[in-house]
């Protein structure tokens, strides 16, 4: 429809311009980046325009999965997602959208969407996950130099 198309477009582009602001992630020392929720949380914060329609933008990491909840047009929805590294990218594993937005929204159009900025965001920055692993609080990615 053309609701949820709207709907995916904004949200692909949000997540575009979030990623592509970061010019390059400095290489880790110790060859992990710990990434907090609290960092995902002031990000969000800082760009909710981005992601308008969708508001009120909120990440919780445990060791299961990352979970967002937000509202679409005032209905609550939450999306619940695992990582996985995938032939030396990030990819989503065991994603659910629950709520209204599960009406709108094709999730795997706008995970992929997600995948593909991350690996360019990551490409850019000379970078190569091995390894990606969730902690409560936090998502910690073991890199290696790109080859």
């Amino acid at each position: 429809s053309v609701i949820s198309g709207e709907i995916e477009d904004e949200l692909s582009v949000g997540i575009t311009n979030e990623l592509r602001s970061v010019d390059r992630v400095p290489p880790p020392s110790s060859g992990r980046m710990r990434i907090s929720e609290e960092e995902v949380n002031a990000a969000l914060r800082e760009n909710a325009d981005r992601y308008e329609p969708i508001k009120d933008v909120t990440a919780s990491i445990d060791s299961d999965a990352v979970t967002i909840r937000f509202s679409l047009y005032g209905l609550e929805s939450t999306y619940r997602t695992g990582l996985a590294v995938d032939g030396g990218r990030i990819v989503l594993v065991d994603s659910s959208l629950r709520g209204a937005a599960g009406r709108f929204v094709d999730e795997d159009a706008v995970g992929a969407v997600f995948e593909a900025e991350v690996a360019e965001l990551l490409r850019r920055s000379n970078l190569q996950p091995a390894d990606v692993s969730l902690r409560d609080g936090s998502v910690v990615i073991t890199t290696a130099p790109d080859a």
